[in-house]
């Protein structure tokens, strides 16, 4: 919905795209209601009591209109500049964006393994092999355009907004390139989306939505020549007198290229408001099927600096709750459980990968230990996961037995764990001081070493090992 005509379907939602207007429309009523209450005091109301529901009122407007405000400006994807009051706001602001773009550059280099269960929504959204064509269709060099965008209409239009925009990638790094306060924040954006580039992760994100788009348009071409998956239909906003319609266009043009239905929209003589439903539905399911943070999935305080810096990368936890986790925990078929077991199997291969790559042994890990940190990388758990980490950080307590052993938790310590990765960055470059002398030389190697972009990646990581030894070589050591 975010980037099917916004302009129009505000328009639709609220009778006008401006915010502007908006709030002068949901001010008039507050206006309206501060008029009643002059007169009801007047005619010998109580004074203090019709104040206070006044001023109640006026206090649930504002709230109304900033969510309002944040909701819109998420769903045409745009990001307002903060406001500054000065130079010293501006620079600081500036910091908290570097920052966070420092970190997706420095910690991000496996995020591509990392995003290997996207895979198990894919393979189980139809339950058949067709997850196989829609890959070697969206793969072949004859079914895409030099742009790189698929000439099947429903991929395309998946596809072509992640492309364009990276909508995924700034969601779940909470990174983005609409504004800038200082050239400081500016080039660290692009640092971070070249580093993105490098690893794969923009590309895979695309091409997971093209095959989204592929098996989307298949199964509604297919439901609606067929007459079968009528719920599925209904979930999609298709109700019975659009599926009728619907039915007739698909049986008239839809073709099959690669053993996949295309549903070639362009011929089809619907109306718009179908049109676009159809359309709004494609991006929908792109988005469910590689679990992309929409609109409605983040608290409104996401849109807060402060907040973008203390749970920076916990975006896709959110998402993950709303579009894998409660979906599957209300829906009990063959289907669900063959998702989850996919999930399970793609997140231990993920976690066996990583692991391999950075040559660490799991060896000893118990099968407790296995099964947990397959499943942090699914989203199978949502925010439930990030919630434990928190409190074990804050509390000690662990039910589960398995936190010692959580790769996460290791990773970013009891600290970290609660204020997130930028105390992380905050603390290598205190650590990588090289006139400290309170830690040794291969303390501060390692630190500096963190610093780095892409120093995590797999192709890249035994290379970045001699680096670290010869920072290790010509740093001071720790005073004893």
């Amino acid at each position: 919905m975010r980037s099917m005509a916004p302009k129009a379907r505000m328009s639709e939602k609220f009778g006008t795209y401006k915010l502007g207007e908006l709030k002068e429309r949901l001010n008039a009523d507050i206006i309206a209601e501060s008029r009643k209450t002059t007169k009801d005091i007047a005619k010998g109301a109580n004074a203090l009591k019709a104040q206070k529901e006044l001023d109640k009122e006026a206090k649930k407007l504002k709230s109304n209109v900033n969510d309002l405000t944040v909701m819109a400006q998420r769903l045409m994807n745009e990001t307002p500049p903060p406001s500054v009051s000065g130079t010293f706001e501006r620079m600081a602001i500036s910091g908290l964006r570097s920052t966070r773009a420092f970190n997706v550059a420095s910690m991000l280099g496996n995020v591509l393994v990392s995003s290997i269960p996207d895979v198990a929504r894919q393979l189980t959204y139809t339950m058949s092999s067709k997850y196989v064509k829609a890959f070697a269709k969206n793969f072949n060099a004859k079914s895409i355009r030099l742009s790189g965008i698929s000439k099947d209409q429903m991929s395309a239009l998946s596809q072509a907004i992640e492309k364009t925009q990276s909508i995924r990638i700034k969601e779940i790094t909470m990174v983005d390139d609409q504004f800038s306060a200082t050239p400081m924040d500016k080039y660290a954006s692009a640092i971070a989306t070249k580093s993105l580039q490098l690893t794969g992760f923009q590309h895979w994100n695309s091409f997971g939505k093209g095959i989204a788009g592929s098996l989307y348009g298949d199964r509604v071409a297919s439901a609606l020549i067929k007459g079968t998956d009528k719920p599925k239909l209904r979930s999609l906003g298709f109700d019975e007198q659009m599926q009728e319609e619907m039915a007739t266009q698909a049986k008239l043009h839809s073709t099959k290229t690669g053993g996949l239905y295309d549903l070639n929209l362009d011929l089809w003589d619907i109306d718009v408001t179908t049109r676009e439903a159809i359309e709004a539905a494609a991006v929908k399911e792109a988005n469910s099927l590689v679990t992309t943070p929409g609109a409605g999935d983040l608290p409104v305080m996401f849109d807060r600096e402060y907040a973008k810096i203390l749970f920076q990368f916990q975006s896709f936890a959110m998402a993950a709750t709303n579009r894998i986790m409660l979906p599957l925990l209300q829906e009990s078929s063959v289907r669900s459980t063959m998702e989850i077991v996919t999930h399970m199997m793609l997140g231990y291969a993920a976690y066996e990968l990583k692991s391999a790559s950075m040559d660490r042994d799991i060896s000893g890990d118990s099968g407790k230990d296995k099964v947990w940190n397959a499943i942090n990388h699914t989203g199978l758990m949502g925010y439930l996961g990030e919630i434990h980490r928190r409190q074990y950080a804050w509390t000690g307590i662990d039910p589960t037995g398995v936190m010692a052993k959580d790769r996460k938790f290791v990773s970013r310590g009891e600290i970290g764990s609660q204020l997130g990765p930028s105390y992380g960055t905050a603390n290598n470059i205190k650590r990588a001081n090289p006139v400290s002398t309170l830690t040794t030389s291969e303390q501060k190697a390692k630190a500096a070493r963190r610093l780095m972009p892409l120093q995590n990646h797999f192709i890249l990581r035994h290379g970045y090992d001699e680096v670290e030894k010869a920072i290790a070589q010509i740093m001071p050591d720790k005073i004893k």
